[in-house]
């Protein structure tokens, strides 16, 4: 499986690429962290609050 000739994924050239979608990767793992993390805290302070 040649990739080098043809055009594999529009052309990306990978050296610029990998860095890039493993620095979104890495964004997008932070803020699904952090939104989890405030929905569990809201979610406990409105339990706390009712009971």
């Amino acid at each position: 499986m040649d990739v080098s000739g043809s055009n594999f994924l529009g052309g990306i050239d990978w050296e610029i690429s990998w860095p890039a979608f493993f620095l979104g990767f890495s964004i997008g793992a932070v803020i699904f962290t952090l939104a989890f993390s405030l929905i569990f805290l809201y979610y406990r302070h409105i339990m706390n609050k009712t009971g």
